[in-house]
């Protein structure tokens, strides 16, 4: 059996600063994410958690921008994906890096308190090898979306 890399997810949510009415807030970590063990011949299984929410408020057409503070290792992929308000366009599942990629679009104007699913799925290549155990930190940013 690999082991592969675990992964402590930290998350943190950016308010924008257009105005005090504007809220995007992360209902905690999702722990961590450990992918272990493979099919012979076959990349090792990826782990995924849905235990985290998303909820936002905004009071202009907005978007959620997501990125991680350091690159993952060769060969590992984190990925997120964030269900969409009623009205919004979700990306679907974002390979997160250090550079912020839109997320979810054109969350309307006038979205109040809508709470959202958080997935994040942990994925590794049989040629990451064996990786230390590190953690990553989720930056959630709520935008203006022309």
């Amino acid at each position: 059996m690999r082991r592969v890399p675990m992964l402590l997810l930290l998350l943190s949510a950016l308010h924008a600063t257009h105005a005090h009415a504007q809220v995007l807030s992360v209902s905690g970590n999702p722990g961590a994410l450990n992918v272990v063990g493979a099919t012979p011949g076959s990349n090792p299984n990826s782990v995924s958690n849905a235990s985290t929410t998303y909820t936002v408020t905004v009071i202009f057409r907005a978007k959620i921008a997501v990125s991680i503070n350091s690159a993952m290792p060769s060969g590992v992929t984190l990925s997120v994906t964030l269900a969409a308000p009623p009205g919004a366009v979700s990306q679907g599942a974002i390979a997160l890096s250090t550079t912020a990629q839109d997320a979810v679009k054109a969350i309307p104007l006038g979205t109040v308190l809508s709470t959202r699913g958080v997935t994040y799925v942990l994925s590794a290549t049989a040629a990451a090898g064996v990786v230390a155990s590190t953690t990553r930190t989720v930056t959630l940013t709520l935008l203006p979306d022309p």
